[in-house]
């Protein structure tokens, strides 16, 4: 079927109108905003195997009371501190870790125990606080008013720990212990501690990686200024340069 030509002027005002919004789409299409890059966190803490492997484990003993609401609480904190986020591969949705600031996951090895703690780990527990804190008592294991309703009080580690032993709630639940790094915390306070140090443990590996990458690729760079100068050198001696 052909075109009448009374009707080409009504043709080519249609191509034309047809060919502006096809210009005005590809202007449209260019200018869209791109979509956002991934969080300075994502790419930060995308984990590699060998980055897991360089982070030193901070390990904890955990004395646990299920009984007791800060004992259960502070585990759980540091369970998904420790599981939340997969160890290798890029985080997703941070938002839903409460302990987003500590960045999970963390190397942390925990082993619970659902026990006071004995005589001879008691005297231990007391070394790092006296070490690190200045002299203290048996009464820093205990909850004054628990303790005053009982007709005994301690005097000596043993007897504390038979105490804590027939009367669980006289023991300030949790506690925690990192016996390497000498660090304590009784009754859930400053537990977060032991986040802070695994942190700083997976900060170290993960600036060891990118230092062993950057050296990894300068020395591909040499390499390939090395072989390229090689062949400029055989193509001189070849008159073909």
């Amino acid at each position: 079927m052909s075109l009448s030509l009374s009707r080409l002027p009504c043709a080519l005002h249609a191509l034309d109108s047809l060919r502006s919004n096809t210009i005005n789409t590809r202007t449209l299409f260019k200018s869209a905003p791109k979509p956002p890059k991934p969080s300075a966190l994502m790419a930060a803490m995308t984990m590699t195997p060998q980055i897991w492997a360089d982070t030193a484990p901070t390990t904890l003993t955990f004395f646990h009371n299920p009984d007791n609401p800060l004992s259960v609480s502070a585990l759980k904190a540091l369970e998904e501190a420790r599981d939340f986020f997969p160890p290798f591969g890029k985080l997703e949705k941070p938002e839903q870790n409460h302990f987003t600031k500590f960045h999970g996951p963390l190397k942390l090895d925990i082993t619970v125990k659902e026990r006071p703690p004995t005589s001879e780990e008691f005297s231990r527990i007391l070394r790092i606080l006296t070490d690190r804190l200045g002299a203290k008592t048996l009464h820093t294991f205990t909850h004054p008013s628990v303790l005053a309703a009982l007709r005994e009080h301690p005097t000596n580690i043993p007897m504390l720990a038979q105490l804590v032993s027939r009367t669980p709630e006289i023991l300030r639940w949790p506690v925690i212990i990192d016996w390497h790094g000498k660090k304590c915390s009784l009754g859930g306070e400053d537990y977060k501690v032991f986040m802070r140090t695994a942190a700083v443990k997976r900060k170290e590996a993960l600036l060891k990686d990118i230092e062993r990458r950057k050296k990894r690729e300068k020395a591909r760079e040499k390499a390939l200024a090395k072989a390229a100068k090689a062949e400029e050198e055989k193509m001189r001696e070849s008159g073909k340069y």
